[in-house]
């Protein structure tokens, strides 16, 4: 971002943003997709070392569980957006947001979005258990979903499939 707010302003959307607040959403909205690995990985130990079967045997719940990992991953991630948010603003030195409807949309979206991709990592976590089936899905769909969406540069200007996976993909929503 520091390199970034020397950049000239991006046309988006019909409006003109500096770099680093158009670059902002993308890297936050990174944080929540980041959550996809860290759950499988999560779980995946939890699996290899019988933390599971524990809890599948305990008091408590695997809703229980799973819902601790998650409010772990939503507190890690608002943590990360504020102190991008924070750091965004000594660069640029606007505001975040301008109205506190904005700051709500963002935290709904952003907690959202969370979940959603540690949904998706919870999920492939229990379902996977070869690593290089693992390294294949995450290898070649993180990359995918990171470079076919909105998260690092303007998608108006590349080829149309890969604008339309932009416009389908998630991680464009979360950004």
């Amino acid at each position: 971002m520091a390199i970034g707010a020397n950049f000239p302003p991006i046309q988006y959307a019909g409006a003109s943003f500096n770099y680093a607040t158009f670059f902002l959403p993308g890297l936050i909205g990174i944080q929540a997709f980041g959550m996809m690995n860290y759950a499988y990985s999560s779980v995946r130990q939890d699996r290899i070392s019988r933390l599971v079967a524990i809890v599948a045997t305990s008091r408590t719940s695997m809703a229980d569980y799973m819902m601790g990992k998650l409010v772990g991953c939503v507190a890690l991630v608002l943590l990360r957006s504020a102190i991008l948010i924070g750091v965004a603003w000594l660069l640029v030195g606007s505001p975040a947001f301008s109205t506190p409807a904005e700051a709500g949309v963002f935290l709904a979206t952003l907690v959202a979005s969370t979940a959603l991709w540690f949904g998706i990592g919870f999920t492939l976590g229990a379902f996977i258990v070869r690593e290089s089936l693992r390294n294949v899905v995450f290898g070649i769909g993180g990359t995918v979903l990171t470079f076919a969406s909105t998260a690092y540069y303007n998608v108006q200007f590349v080829p149309a499939w890969i604008r339309f996976i932009a416009e389908v993909n998630p991680l464009s929503f979360s950004c």
